[in-house]
């Protein structure tokens, strides 16, 4: 996805623009990318949403993909009112000009080194891997101690017993071989989607010429829409070779367990973005969340 980028980027500016990549945080981790960015330490950065709570509680929002009752329901709020709200806060607080979200695929995988999850009450009294305080407040109400550390981390932390567990997307449990230290896999459908934030610092920005503004702003809604479809099948060819791997128990979660964990941890998700959003701004959540549902 960044590779296509940089090079359509390079092509369509005739090279007059041009992108160096740092893959996999050479430069920094993900918890990190929005701070430097605004900083100017780094011109552009691609980084997940839950760690930027914290810095920008209306990511929490975004983050919190229990709240949704459906990837599409998601997009809705996520292209629509509630990503120009984010994104003006983005510029605002952070100097930082949002060019696109993207689909990094679906978070479907609850991956455990003690026993396979099945419903919310097996989390209880794990160690869980949490990306930023979204989750740690998610995993909390399910009756999980909250271990905040970066992905890059986890591999370490099972193989350690630090942790038990992480939630996250095939395409991680894949690249990181997650399978090498936890035994025990399950396809968590509840999750909305996996959205990434595609973003340039605003000094950055306002440098540049329109027209390559305007390319750079076409190219990542392109880029935005091939996500949503390309992330999702990259999610089945990951699942078909998860799937031949050995010494792995995989349970996969029926559609009405789903929803029934989307309803048990829903009240509790909107509680929590209550207390960091306050009861105006979490009212106008949720009437964009009806909005779109």
């Amino acid at each position: 996805m960044v590779l296509s980028f940089k090079k359509k980027a390079e092509e369509r500016t005739k090279g007059r623009l041009k992108i160096e990549v740092y893959p996999n945080g050479s430069l920094f981790k993900d918890k990190e990318i929005h701070i430097a960015r605004s900083q100017g330490m780094v011109e552009m950065g691609i980084n997940g949403l839950a760690w930027m709570a914290e810095s920008l509680p209306l990511s929490l929002a975004l983050a919190s993909g229990v709240i949704y009752s459906s990837r599409e329901q998601f997009w809705r709020c996520a292209d629509g009112d509630l990503g120009k709200m984010w994104a003006k806060e983005l510029e605002t607080k952070l100097n930082t000009k949002l060019l696109s979200f993207m689909s990094h695929g679906p978070s479907r995988v609850l991956v455990c080194t003690k026993k396979l999850i099945r419903e919310p009450g097996d989390l209880k009294g794990l160690r869980w891997r949490a990306p930023g305080i979204a989750f740690e407040q998610y995993f909390l109400s399910l009756g999980v101690s909250p271990v905040r550390m970066s992905v890059s981390d986890v591999y370490i932390a099972m193989e350690r017993g630090t942790i038990d567990g992480v939630a996250s997307s095939d395409r991680a449990y894949r690249s990181f071989k997650w399978h090498e230290v936890a035994r025990y896999l399950t396809d968590f459908t509840v999750d909305s989607d996996n959205a990434v934030a595609v973003a340039i610092n605003l000094a950055t920005w306002n440098k540049l010429p329109g027209d390559i503004q305007k390319i750079l702003l076409e190219l990542a809604e392109e880029l935005s829409e091939w996500s949503k479809t390309e992330s999702y099948r990259l999610s089945d060819e990951n699942w078909k070779v998860i799937r031949q791997l050995p010494n792995i128990e995989i349970y996969v979660m029926p559609p009405e367990k789903a929803k029934d964990w989307y309803d048990r941890t829903f009240p509790d998700q909107m509680l929590m973005i209550e207390k960091k959003l306050g009861k105006e701004r979490t009212g106008q959540l949720a009437k964009i969340l009806e909005k779109y549902r």
